[in-house]
């Protein structure tokens, strides 16, 4: 009788260790989406200003630079609704060669994101080149 319960105890602590290892694999892999969703948002709000920057230069012939902002009522840029980049800045000419123009936003957050700069490089014969830079200050 003592035997079995020897033998239930081994079985109840291996389930526990497999399920203690599985919950810490899903834990880092549900870390990693979240982080990517957080840069997948930066991103969006990249390519809508790389966007409306491509339709003030069909209207005024130039790109519009902007120092480092949160908003910009001429290109009605609102980055205050974003919620990890919420500041940008526009650099004509890029800060790339042969870069038309070039969009760099920081993240403002210290958890997941701590660091990350987002890069946008807009080339005349090149689709547009979003980077994902991670600083180490």
């Amino acid at each position: 009788m003592e035997k079995e319960k020897v033998y239930i105890s081994l079985e109840l602590i291996m389930v526990l260790v497999i399920v203690f290892i599985l919950t810490i694999i899903m834990f880092f892999s549900y870390l990693k989406h979240i982080r990517y969703a957080m840069i997948i948002e930066g991103k969006s709000m990249m390519y809508s200003i790389a966007k409306l920057e491509k339709a003030y230069y069909v209207e005024y012939n130039y790109y519009m630079p902007i120092d480092k902002s949160s908003y910009n009522k001429e290109l009605d840029i609102d980055a205050r609704t974003n919620s990890y980049f919420k500041n940008f800045a526009v650099f004509v000419p890029g800060t790339e060669q042969e870069a038309e123009f070039s969009i760099v936003s920081t993240s403002d957050t210290n958890g997941l994101l701590k660091n990350v700069n987002l890069i946008l490089h807009e080339y005349k014969n090149k689709p547009l080149v979003c980077i994902v830079n991670k600083n180490n200050n």
